[in-house]
């Protein structure tokens, strides 16, 4: 057994037992997701007794011990090819049906880990989907956890009521994770529909005057954090940033918000809403709407890319006011803020980014992109007041609006710094 002086400073976790999908391409069996989802439990306990046996110093609520880094990922050598090397059609479509787990909601008594620093995970693009309970289960585990980065997958598109499930419980479990967390990187990728003639569903249950459980979860989460990233057009709504109405649960009996460590600031949010709306509409500029121009070779589509129509290009000032509004009343709330930006990247790129330079003796607050957003007197006036808290001068704040066409690219997401 390895002692306290000899861990790796990163410790990778890959599941390598997972069963090939069965033929034909688009089938997969009910054995199938069972032996995997035992496959993964099975790994993670052991992981996690083996990284609980090391110590004892270790595994003790705040000890002050060099941390070890967890990545967890997740695939299957026939994912993306067959026996042969050649490339299976349909292979992401089945990605997106399968996603791994625990053989039950959450096993009873998962072992503790207080030597994780950072914990990892891949679950996009090349790799298997997570479920976002599991994983928010095993974060719950390392105690002594400060950065966790995840790349998980919003990619239900196929069963609208299990993406809704599965979202409700990745809401839950983030206020399960351990107060220690101060650093947070989230790729959540839902994809912009390509039909937008589509109505996009609410993302979860109960009245839409409600606001999203994974949004309020978030902003939880954002009151001990130092950094936060949202990445690549995630389906979130502005609370996010701050309670939208008196149903939220943060607008009564919780005492202020506040964002006493928040450093760094960024939220790519995705151009549809949680309660069913696009944030865009058509632009008279662009011309007629055409009907979807449908592929015929594509015979396994998700809801919402059955056709090719994406003519919804101007931002709705009604619906993206209140993440601007939001924003600025939250950032008021972060004292020691240098940076906080909110972008929409596809389809055409905007962004708001405000900025506090030369230790607090500046703040400048831009809108750029191919199509400049507008900032109402409302959302001025609460950006001033942010500017009072950091600068101490409501007046010393510089606003910029740069148009730069089709050539403006959303600004490098920043590394993550612990």
């Amino acid at each position: 057994m390895a002692s306290l002086t000899s861990l790796p400073p990163e410790l990778q976790m890959h599941t390598v037992h997972l069963t090939s999908d069965s033929q034909p391409d688009l089938a997969v069996t009910l054995e199938e997701p069972a032996q995997n989802n035992e496959a993964f439990t099975e790994t993670v306990l052991l992981i996690l007794c083996l990284l609980s046996s090391w110590g004892p110093a270790g595994n003790e609520a705040g000890t002050s011990c060099r941390g070890i880094r967890l990545i967890l990922s997740a695939a299957s050598p026939t994912d993306a090819i067959d026996s042969h090397g050649f490339k299976r059609r349909h292979r992401k479509v089945r990605w997106e049906r399968s996603c791994i787990g625990f053989l039950v909601n959450r096993p009873r008594d998962l072992p503790v880990s207080c030597l994780v620093s950072t914990f990892s995970c891949t679950a996009l693009k090349t790799f298997r989907n997570f479920s976002l309970a599991a994983i928010c289960a095993i974060a719950s585990c390392l105690p002594n956890v400060h950065t966790l980065d995840w790349g998980l997958g919003d990619l239900e598109r196929h069963g609208i009521a299990r993406g809704v499930e599965m979202r409700e419980e990745f809401a839950k479990g983030l206020m399960e994770l351990p107060r220690n967390v101060r650093h947070f990187a989230l790729k959540f990728d839902r994809g912009v529909p390509l039909n937008h003639h589509w109505s996009p569903p609410q993302l979860y249950h109960g009245d839409p005057a409600v606001p999203d459980p994974l949004s309020v979860s978030l902003r939880y989460l954002m009151q001990r954090l130092e950094t936060l990233e949202i990445k690549n057009d995630t389906i979130i709504g502005s609370e996010i940033f701050w309670p939208s109405s008196s149903t939220d649960p943060g607008s009564h009996n919780n005492g202020p918000v506040g964002f006493p460590n928040l450093r760094h600031v960024v939220v790519c949010a995705g151009i549809v809403s949680p309660y069913g709306s696009w944030l865009c509409s058509e632009d008279p500029s662009v011309g007629a709407v055409q009907p979807p121009n449908v592929n015929p070779l594509n015979d396994d589509v998700v809801p919402g890319d059955e056709g090719e129509a994406m003519f919804r290009l101007k931002y709705l000032p009604g619906l993206v006011e209140p993440y601007h509004l939001a924003a600025a009343c939250a950032a008021s709330r972060m004292p020691r803020l240098n940076n906080l930006e909110i972008m929409w990247s596809s389809p055409r790129p905007a962004c708001l980014e405000y900025i506090v330079r030369d230790c607090g003796a500046q703040a400048t607050l831009k809108f750029y992109g191919s199509l400049p957003l507008e900032l109402t007197g409302s959302s001025e006036k609460a950006w001033r007041e942010a500017v009072k808290v950091h600068v101490g001068d409501e007046n010393s704040l510089d606003m910029d609006f740069i148009d730069e066409g089709n050539n403006w690219q959303p600004p490098e997401t920043r590394t993550l710094r612990a």
